[in-house]
């Protein structure tokens, strides 16, 4: 049974907000949580041409934001699974940095019940037929949540930073027929392997100072202009910090 910060992680993630805290209200949460968990900034520009806005309350109340990591992460390991079959359509542009780096560089929202037709709000697709090792850190959020609004949706979460494999297919004749936001089909189908060999860097640290230029970077990003080069490097620093310290709670 999960406590009680750890279900107000998992529903904050989900998307189940009320009120109006500027942090706590963010029906679309887990864009920033998972943009801070890679390197570099590719998702982060992919999301903002999206028109997805990230969030700079969770940059100034980065604590707050780190206990949403710890949290979600001691909620997940409470689902005792065996190995799982799952579906997902996935960005070609976080698919690449997946490929690159070996691992899923942040929470991986999977479903039992395979793919949609269409997905308005992402483009360029990769489907990815997923096999889930039973020593992988992952929820089923039905089994997890008292109450489980998306029940449809079938879904799986996974922790970040688990060790996977690729093997890219042609595209299956079944999955034709699904399209992006600018109805084009799936670019990649991939057969995707995860198991449970979690990822380890160096600890970081940032200095407090860097959190304006953070900050400023996201406005930036979010109102569609150049960011300077410094607040780039100070939110780039964060990000090193977040990704180090939430590798450390997955050993």
């Amino acid at each position: 049974m999960l406590n009680q910060e750890e279900l107000q992680a998992l529903r904050f993630y989900e998307g189940d907000t009320e009120g109006k805290d500027p942090f706590w209200s963010d029906p679309k949460a887990y864009v920033t949580l998972n943009s801070l968990l890679f390197s570099g900034i590719d998702t982060e520009k992919a999301r903002a041409a999206e028109k997805r806005k990230l969030n700079p309350e969770m940059l100034v109340h980065y604590e707050e934001t780190l206990g949403v990591f710890q949290n979600l992460i001691s909620a997940l390991r409470k689902d005792r699974h065996g190995n799982l079959h799952v579906w997902r359509v996935e960005r070609l542009t976080d698919y690449q940095c997946f490929r690159k780096e070996g691992m899923f560089t942040s929470f991986i929202s999977t479903s039992t019940a395979g793919f949609l037709k269409a997905y308005e709000d992402k483009f360029d697709l990769v489907l990815m037929d997923i096999e889930i090792g039973e020593d992988v850190i992952a929820g089923n959020l039905q089994k997890l949540l008292p109450y489980y609004a998306k029940q449809e949706e079938a879904e799986v979460l996974l922790a970040p930073y688990c060790k996977v494999t690729f093997e890219e297919e042609p595209l299956p004749a079944e999955y034709k027929e699904i399209r992006d936001g600018h109805g084009r089909e799936a670019a990649v189908f991939v057969k995707t392997k995860v198991s449970g060999n979690y990822m380890k860097e160096k600890k970081t640290s940032f200095n407090k100072e860097d959190i304006p230029g953070a900050v400023s970077f996201y406005e930036s990003l979010n109102e569609g202009k150049k960011s300077r080069e410094e607040d780039l490097a100070s939110y780039l620093r964060m990000k090193k910090y977040f990704r180090t310290v939430v590798m450390e709670k997955l050993v």
